[in-house]
């Protein structure tokens, strides 16, 4: 449903978000010979402005469509230019270099497209795993599940490996089969290192290689994996048909997270009106549609009325609500007034950004 509140947040200056949440490096995607070259991910993450993590999600949007984002749904390095000096103008920072504009924009053009749209900006500016999923899933598209899982079981199985470890992945496991599946991807070791962190967690020496093609493909079950892709569509077919709410295939999401993680969104709200009732509401609604993917946590504040702030706890923090400011500069009411159009507020943003339903747990 369309809510009336989106459309009078596109106009709001000025937050300031501290960091929660650090990024691996990115792989970058093959030098483009028209891109420009690829910049040090690592380095360009590290520097995203401070003028940029001081934006709310509905500011960055705004700033995206404004520079051309509303008329050609991309930003290409000349509009991308004209957007950052922008924003530092506004601040009363100097004008910044193309060229340092460039090499902001590279870091967000890991495909080397020299196109940028708006998910791909919205998370550099707010320092989600968005960029890095897409970019890992585009460049292994080619791995066929089933392939891997023989390839893996034919391997073990030559090289005598005990029962218990058959089936899982340690890092230079990971490292073969991904280039033994798609080598045109051309994954360096530290790439695949990276991934395997991501994937299995940071303290982790294996994982299920199940564990890593469900992360690869969200799209599938486990069971599917090892179907033709015949079969496999066979098979999704009647899961759409029987599933009451479609299951939505997305390269990446803007709030994505490790798996086995969940999305929190955060509330801070007032002891007085109808503020609490709205927000028991809504986590109510949340359980339903995300069960374990999505939950709230709450802050009750002493002597204060509505719903202060909604903050999703993603990269740097994505600033979704906050009620002093916003209704300063917003042409439409509080929409935490009642429960309905508060879920309808939140989960109409949820449903955009979230990652696949049906998201599988790390084991």
């Amino acid at each position: 449903m369309q809510s009336s509140y989106v459309g009078g947040f596109l106009r709001h200056k000025g937050l300031n978000i501290r960091q929660t949440m650090s990024l691996p490096s990115l792989p970058a995607a093959p030098q483009q010979p028209d891109s420009g070259g690829q910049a040090p991910v690592k380095s360009v993450i590290a520097h995203v402005p401070a003028e940029f993590k001081a934006l709310d999600y509905w500011q960055a949007i705004d700033l995206f469509n404004q520079f051309g984002g509303r008329e050609f749904g991309y930003l290409d390095r000349k509009h991308f230019h004209k957007l950052v000096a922008s924003l530092t103008r506004r601040t009363g920072e100097p004008d910044v270099s193309s060229k340092f504009s460039d090499t902001l924009f590279a870091g967000i053009d890991l495909d080397g497209s020299g196109q940028v749209e708006e998910q791909e900006f919205l998370s550099w500016t707010f320092g989600t795993f968005s960029n890095f999923a897409a970019n890992v899933r585009r460049r292994l598209h080619g791995l066929n599940t089933l392939r891997a899982l023989l390839y893996l079981e034919g391997k073990q199985k030559r090289e005598s490996v005990k029962a218990d470890a058959q089936g899982w992945l340690d890092k230079p496991a990971l490292h073969d089969v991904v280039n033994h599946m798609v080598p045109q991807a051309k994954m360096s070791r530290e790439m695949t290192d990276e991934i395997f962190r991501f994937v299995a967690g940071p303290l982790q020496a294996r994982m299920r290689i199940t564990d890593f093609l469900l992360w690869l493909r969200p799209d599938l079950r486990e069971e599917e994996l090892e179907m033709t892709e015949k079969d496999r569509e066979t098979a999704r077919a009647l899961r759409r048909r029987s599933s009451r709410m479609p299951v939505e295939e997305k390269e990446s999401a803007l709030f994505e997270v490790p798996p086995g993680e969940s999305v929190r969104v955060h509330f801070e709200v007032g002891d007085q009106g109808k503020g609490v009732n709205c927000i028991k509401y809504v986590k109510t609604e949340m359980k339903k549609r995300w069960r374990d993917q999505a939950y709230a946590t709450v802050d009750v504040l002493k002597n204060c009325e509505g719903v202060k702030r909604v903050v999703v706890k993603v990269g740097f923090g994505i600033v979704l609500w906050d009620r002093v400011p916003m209704m300063t500069r917003m042409d439409t009411e509080d929409p935490f007034f009642r429960p309905l159009p508060a879920w309808e507020f939140i989960g109409q943003i949820l449903e955009q950004r979230m990652p696949v339903v049906e998201r599988r747990r790390r084991r």
